[in-house]
């Protein structure tokens, strides 16, 4: 009696998993994965050992609303001034729901406004280009966009464009977009050219750029990368326990990457 109770509930447990896992591989594949780091070359952010969630896509790329800007609006001279009246904006609604007195004591750091306006400069300049040779940023009905639009300071993973194999990854933080100009490591002298729908990537461990290992990888060496081989970007580490969190942002220094 016990194993014809049984067998049912057994067979509906494997009907389910069945039935989930198309959907859990095609997430895998498509919209979320996961890596594990075997290299120190991104320490101190990323330890070897690391296992870190990447995210492949954009959602709803075409209502991005960081700070809210249409993307769809991307002409030519158009984009700083979209940008300081919706930061404008912002700061008013900050400012109108705060404390006189608080206001007086701590006032807002015009450094956060610079950043943010760097950020969505660089972001929707990026769009535009991509847009340009046929990448476009989405309409209304877009529900995500593939590879994900990374900002300079994020960390992404990369399929790397020297390996024989096209799943080894490499891991790196993002200094250049596509159609920027940057200052090579080696020489402030040396202005290296992305070409659009690329990126440049670089390692964060500062001890590494007078070793052999960063010299061989990221595009130091092999240079810009198509973002055909871009995988993702890195959301957080997801284990072991205690190194839990959402990486942080580290913008390139100024005068690394600029553009023209």
């Amino acid at each position: 009696m016990a194993t014809a109770a049984i067998r049912p509930l057994f067979q509906k447990i494997l009907t389910s998993t069945a039935l989930g896992l198309p959907i859990i591989y095609y997430i895998h594949e498509r919209i979320y994965t996961i890596h594990t780091i075997s290299t120190t070359s991104m320490e101190p952010s990323l330890q070897k050992g690391d296992v870190i969630l990447i995210r492949k896509v954009d959602f709803l790329p075409y209502y991005h609303d960081t700070p809210g800007l249409d993307v769809q609006h991307l002409e030519e001279g158009t984009i700083e001034q979209q940008l300081q009246r919706k930061l404008r904006q912002l700061q008013r609604q900050k400012n109108d729901g705060e404390d006189e007195i608080h206001k007086k004591n701590h006032p807002q750091p015009p450094e956060r406004l610079d950043s943010l306006l760097d950020r969505e400069t660089d972001r929707l300049k990026a769009l535009k280009i991509d847009a340009s040779i046929g990448r476009p940023a989405g309409n209304e009905l877009t529900l995500w966009r593939s590879p994900p639009n990374s900002s300079p300071g994020e960390v992404v993973v990369v399929r790397c464009p020297e390996a024989f194999s096209p799943e080894r990854w490499d891991v790196g933080r993002l200094v250049g977009l596509g159609s920027q100009r940057l200052r090579a490591l080696d020489s402030y002298h040396k202005i290296e050219s992305i070409p659009p729908y690329s990126i440049w990537i670089e390692a964060d461990n500062t001890k590494g750029a007078q070793n052999r290992h960063r010299a061989s990888t990221y595009s130091e060496k092999y240079g810009p990368v198509s973002k055909k081989l871009l995988v993702g970007q890195v959301e957080r580490v997801i284990w072991p326990p205690k190194r839990w969190g959402k990486i942080e942002r580290l913008r390139p220094p100024v005068g690394r990457a600029w553009w023209p």
